[in-house]
């Protein structure tokens, strides 16, 4: 079943057309050669029809030989003039919805296999606006340019549409979200194969085939980076190429004045995560970046610089601390890790989405006189902005459902820490309102005022005074991946948070005698030659009462005797509570009778949401203190999410 087939959600709102504007590169322009009169004179599909254009490309992969180039617009196949690494075709009486893609064929050799190379370059329309005198080349439109990044692209796209692609709708659905470190992994893989590199996990039959068996071309990329000093060079070289290749961007020089919405995936992990930014000017000046650290107490504005394809943001005026990371961890406890700045580097451009490289520069602040490891140290990670997006909440959000909500929780003083976002169950109420609960150990519910605004996304206004909008990122089965921006009175914004929203069917129940396993998605690494790789998570409930948290690698299951817990079911809950003997360290599902020693060290709410046939999603909110469970004093750590589960027998 594809994507989005589960739920009946409706489709399409758009939002957001990021960074576009002028750069890009004329090496593709030129003499354009002529077409041959024999192409085909209509076009079938919906949409108006539209008269003659030539578009022209270009070939980004250094390989020997001649190349045939198809260029296929709905269901017709025009095969393209090529000259060296240019080639052109004429586009006649298209419709305007109709899908383009690109396939670059070099036959096999003696010394090689068939090499193929692959671009979806849009919709007609989208190419149409950017004609020049009747053409339009890679320094207008940057999916014209084919090459190994593109290939990764398009392989990834059919992955998760199960299949070829074949309609405009297919492909804005499949580019939703995707992993685009990953993603960017595989394409280091794949120029490595089609430079005239060798791996004995490249046995297929050519290099589109090979790209498509994930995560066969990533592991590729890993395996040179092992082999040797020289595979390494060879890896960055490889790496900082399709990072830094200006044919297959535009510029972001001329974005301002509209959020931008990034939003990313964890390959081991299938709920999402954003950040947005607002800039106010043009080449430079002042706005506000959010992500889910930010609280409504926290000062998010920037400074920032453009130009071409990098966006610099100085947080002057932040005062963001950041306590998890290693880097600033002594002796004595943890110190703050403070970020500096933020790079953000688009590297591509695909025809429903921009992929950046996002940098995160911290230093170390001195806390209580520990020593840290390091001053400063840099972060990256990988995210995508959508030119648009799909999906709604205006079916679900008539009845009960679930979605994280902000919640400001810094003035608790029995938290340590505790996370801006977590997640609620939005419900209905008889006074024309809806009321949001939160975790039930606090009991916390607040009501306020659900719409909808002019771009189809939802707001709730609460009485507490946070006011969230919601964007949409297309349905992962049940559930639509969401992102809320918390925005203050003038629209700016604050924080960004969420992953899932899904309906919320009462009386679902929990499996018993089982284990619950969370479900990492179609990109999950299930893999230990990856560095990132962990075993997967999940419960096991045993019928007595206790259980304890497993991580199931390839060939193993294993019970963590440090996670025991006891469980019990609540109305629309199951509560666990994890015990510790404060002096030995050893872990209980309950206390022993008699021992005054023992404590809870961690509690936990699995509140069941829906239940499709295959797959629980969950509200999970736990409250962890890792100071109890070393013997020294209390600290809380407070954090929920949503997410999809499945079940398994006991082994």
């Amino acid at each position: 079943m594809k994507l989005g087939k589960l739920f009946s959600f409706a489709a399409l709102s758009f939002v957001l057309a990021a960074c576009s504007g002028g750069g890009g590169s004329d090496s593709a322009n030129g003499e354009i050669p002529e077409t041959s009169d024999e192409l085909p004179e209509t076009s079938e599909g919906s949409g108006s029809q539209q008269p003659r254009l030539i578009i022209q490309g270009l070939i980004g992969e250094n390989i020997d030989g001649s190349a045939s180039v198809e260029v296929k617009v709905g269901d017709i196949d025009y095969d393209a003039t090529v000259d060296g690494k240019t080639f052109s075709a004429e586009i006649k009486n298209a419709a305007s919805d109709e899908l383009i893609s690109v396939v670059v064929r070099y036959p096999a050799t003696e010394e090689r296999k068939e090499v193929v190379l692959k671009s979806y370059v849009g919709n007609y329309s989208q190419i149409e606006e950017l004609e020049n005198e009747g053409s339009v080349s890679v320094s207008e439109l940057p999916t014209l340019y084919v090459n190994a990044l593109s290939t990764a692209s398009a392989a990834f796209l059919e992955k998760v549409n199960e299949g070829d692609i074949t309609t405009s709708n297919e492909l804005l659905s499949a580019s939703q979200v995707l992993p685009q470190e990953i993603l960017l992994e595989s394409a280091v893989g794949l120029r490595y194969i089609v430079s005239g590199g060798e791996s004995p996990l490249f046995s297929h039959e050519n290099t589109y085939d090979f790209i498509r068996d994930y995560p066969v071309a990533a592991k590729v990329a890993l395996e040179l980076k092992n082999i040797s000093s020289s595979g390494v060079k060879k890896y960055e070289q490889f790496f900082d190429q399709l990072v830094n290749n200006k044919e297959q961007i535009l510029s972001v020089e001329n974005y301002s004045g509209e959020d931008l919405i990034f939003v990313a995936v964890n390959p081991t992990i299938a709920r999402i995560y954003g950040f947005a930014m607002n800039l106010t000017g043009r080449e430079s000046g002042t706005g506000y970046f959010a992500d889910s650290n930010y609280s409504d107490q926290l000062n998010n504005s920037v400074s920032y610089v453009k130009k071409d394809n990098l966006i610099t943001l100085e947080m002057s005026g932040s005062d963001r601390v950041n306590f998890y990371f290693s880097e600033c961890w002594g002796e004595n406890g943890s110190s703050g890790a403070r970020l500096n700045s933020v790079r953000l580097k688009k590297y591509y451009d695909a025809a429903f989405y921009s992929a950046y490289k996002v940098d995160y520069d911290y230093s170390c602040q001195q806390l209580g006189g520990n020593e840290v490891s390091a001053d400063s140290f840099v972060v990256s990670s990988f995210a995508q902005v959508n030119t648009q997006r799909t999906g709604s909440l205006e079916e679900i959000s008539s009845d009960a459902f679930s979605i994280s909500g902000f919640r400001d929780r810094s003035n608790d003083d029995s938290l340590s820490r505790a996370g801006s976002w977590e997640p609620s169950i939005i419900d209905p109420n008889t006074k024309g309102t809806v009321n949001q609960r939160f975790d039930h150990r606090s009991g916390y519910v607040d009501d306020g005022i659900l719409s909808f605004n002019d771009t189809g996304n939802m707001v709730i206004e609460s009485n507490r005074g946070s006011k969230v909008e919601y964007y949409t990122f297309g349905a992962d089965g049940v559930a639509m991946r969401t992102l809320g921006v918390l925005r203050r009175d003038d629209g700016s914004i604050v924080s960004v948070g969420g992953h899932y929203a899904t309906p919320v069917v009462r009386g679902t129940e929990m499996p018993v005698g089982s284990d619950i396993f969370n479900y990492g998605g179609i990109f999950d690494l299930f893999d230990p030659e990856f560095p990132n790789y962990y075993d997967q998570f999940g419960f096991r409930y045993y019928e007595d009462g206790s259980g304890y948290q497993v991580y199931k690698g390839p060939e193993y299951i294993t019970e963590a005797e440090w996670t025991r817990f006891g469980w019990s079911d609540k109305e629309n809950f199951r509560e666990q509570r994890y015990f510790v003997d404060s002096v030995t360290r050893e872990k209980y599902s309950s206390c022993p009778e008699g021992n005054m020693n023992c404590v809870e060290w961690r509690y936990r709410e699995v509140e069941p949401l829906f239940f499709d046939g295959t797959f629980y999603y969950l509200r999970v909110y736990q409250e962890i203190d890792n100071c109890k469970l070393n013997g020294r004093g209390s600290c809380v750590d407070a954090s929920g999410y949503i997410d999809r589960w499945k079940v398994s027998a006991i082994q």
